[in-house]
C-alpha cells in the first residue's frame, strides 16, 4: 500500500477536507482528491460520502484511519531505527521489574554503555503495572515487563521467555494443585506484580480464597524466606537459580498456562527515539543470562 497515499488519507480525515489537507502537505487540491480517488479504487470501497465540497468519512474510512496511522508511525520508526546511533537521546529513563533489574539489565546496560557512553541511563525497579503505568503516563521512556497484552498506544518486543516455578521450603509436602497451598502463606513481591497476580488466578481458578500477601521489595528477601519456611512462591527458574537457594527449596512445577511468561520490552508509539530503544533491546538480547537446571518436584500438573 502507498504510504503516500496513506498520509493523504489521514490528512483529508484530520483536517475535515481536501482544501485544508492541501494546504498542510503543501500540494495542489487537484493532487490531494486524485489520491484519494485512486486509494478508492485500489481498495474497492468508498472512504468518504461526497455532498458538494463537503466530505465525511465512511465506517471503512474511520477503520482504514486506524490502520493509516499504525503504518506510517512504523514507516517512521523504521526510518529512526535505519539511521541507528545518530539519532540517540542524552538521557534514557528505564523502568524494570525486580527480577530482569537482577539478573538481565544489567548485563544489557553493560553492553549499552559500552556502545553509548554519553546517554545517561536512569533505572526505576517496580512493578509490571506501575511501570507500564509510568511509560504511558511519560515518566519512564521504556519498561521492562513481565507479559502484557497488545496496547494501542505502546510498542512491545518480546526479549526472552521465562518458564516459573512454584517455591517451597524443603519440608513443604507435595503441590499437586492449588487446593494444596490451602494452609500456606504467599510470599511475593507488591501489588501489580506480573508473577503475583498469576499465583492469584490459579488460586481463584480452584474457587480458593485468596491469603493475604506478605510483600517483600526483593527476590532474595522472597526466597529467602521461603527457604525459611514462611510461605510459598512464584519466581523464574533463572532467578532462582542464581540466587543460590537451590539446596534449601523446592521446585514445583505450575499448569502449563501459568508456567510461562515473557520479558517485554515497552515504550509508547509516539516516541520519538525509536533508534534508542532498539539499540537498548539489541543490547539485552546480545547478553543473555544462562538459565540454570532445577530439579522439579514432580511433571507439570494441569489442575
Amino acid at each position: 500500500m502507498d504510504l503516500r497515499a496513506l498520509q493523504i488519507f489521514k490528512a483529508v480525515v484530520d483536517e475535515g477536507g481536501v482544501a485544508r489537507a492541501a494546504e498542510r502537505l503543501h500540494c495542489v487540491q487537484s493532487n490531494v482528491s486524485t489520491r484519494i480517488r485512486q486509494l478508492e479504487d485500489m481498495l474497492g470501497t468508498r472512504l468518504f460520502e461526497r455532498a458538494g465540497k463537503r466530505l465525511t468519512v465512511t465506517p471503512r474510512g474511520v477503520v482504514l484511519h486506524g490502520y493509516a496511522i499504525r503504518l506510517l508511525e512504523l514507516a517512521d520508526e523504521a526510518r529512526q531505527v535505519m539511521k541507528g546511533s545518530d539519532t540517540l537521546c542524552t538521557e534514557l529513563r528505564i523502568g524494570a521489574i525486580v527480577t530482569t533489574a537482577t539478573l538481565q539489565l544489567p548485563r544489557a546496560l553493560t553492553e549499552f554503555h559500552r556502545e553509548h557512553p554519553a546517554v545517561q541511563l536512569r533505572v526505576n525497579v517496580a512493578t509490571s503495572d506501575s511501570i507500564v503505568r509510568d511509560v504511558l503516563g511519560r515518566d519512564l521512556d521504556v519498561g521492562f515487563v513481565a507479559g502484557l497484552p497488545p496496547h494501542d498506544e505502546l510498542r512491545q518486543i518480546e526479549l526472552d521467555a521465562e518458564e516459573l516455578v512454584l517455591l517451597t521450603d524443603r519440608d513443604h509436602p507435595s503441590i499437586r494443585s492449588a487446593k494444596d497451598l490451602a494452609n500456606t502463606k504467599i510470599i511475593g513481591f507488591r501489588e501489580g506484580c506480573a508473577y503475583r497476580s498469576r499465583l492469584q488466578r490459579w488460586m481463584a481458578e480452584a474457587g480458593m480464597p485468596l491469603p493475604r500477601t506478605l510483600e517483600f521489595d526483593t527476590s532474595e528477601a522472597i526466597v529467602g524466606c521461603v527457604a525459611a519456611g514462611l510461605g510459598a512462591a512464584i519466581m523464574p527458574v533463572a532467578v532462582v537459580g542464581n540466587l543460590g537457594f537451590t539446596d534449601q527449596i523446592q521446585c514445583h512445577p505450575l499448569p502449563e498456562k501459568y508456567a510461562f511468561t515473557r520479558t517485554m520490552m515497552i515504550w509508547r508509539t509516539d516516541s520519538r527515539h525509536h533508534a534508542d530503544y532498539h539499540a537498548l533491546a539489541e543490547s539485552f538480547l546480545a547478553r543473555p543470562v544462562p538459565t540454570p537446571l532445577l530439579a522439579l518436584t514432580e511433571s507439570r500438573v494441569d489442575v
